[in-house]
């Protein structure tokens, strides 16, 4: 979304200014761009410095994701319990919050349970919809996966 907007100063005495405040109600993490341009009916002995470009980050939320494994080493039959954890670091809430956690195959998904939200299970792909949280929020989820292969590593990769 641009606007524009037009302000009309009538009269300026040679060595004064004005001021301009601008608000922005930004609903998401976005860029907004201020260019500044000053024109006069009279010639300008400097017209280089009559233009000005201004570029904000409007920062909406910061998420950070942890994840912890019950054991660092199994046996063929063991459960591994994954739990991630998802905070919003804020400033502001976000639209909707999703972990897609990839496992190898040498683990079959006994159980997820997330704190709040839904799950798909789809070749060990788990896409987990926690829906909104706001600043300063966390939700979990509890992933309960049965290891199958003697000798192989079981992976977990997670992202937010």
């Amino acid at each position: 979304m641009c606007s524009s907007d037009l302000f009309l100063i009538p009269s300026l005495p040679s060595g004064a200014s004005v001021t301009n405040l601008i608000f922005v109600d930004a609903k998401a993490s976005t860029f907004a761009t201020n260019i500044t341009y000053v024109a006069s009916p009279l010639p300008d002995t400097a017209p280089t410095n009559n233009a000005y470009v201004l570029t904000t980050l409007i920062a909406g939320e910061d998420l950070a994701l942890s994840m912890n494994a019950s054991e660092t080493n199994s046996y063929v039959g063991d459960t591994i319990t994954y739990l991630l954890s998802v905070t919003n670091l804020g400033p502001s809430a976000n639209g909707a919050v999703t972990i897609t956690n990839l496992l190898t195959p040498n683990v079959t998904i006994a159980s997820v349970n997330p704190s709040q939200g839904t799950y798909t299970n789809f070749n060990n792909t788990l896409v987990i919809n926690l829906g909104v949280l706001s600043a300063g929020q966390s939700a979990s989820v509890s992933v309960n996966a049965t290891t199958l292969q003697a000798g192989s590593t079981a992976v977990s990769v997670a992202t937010v």
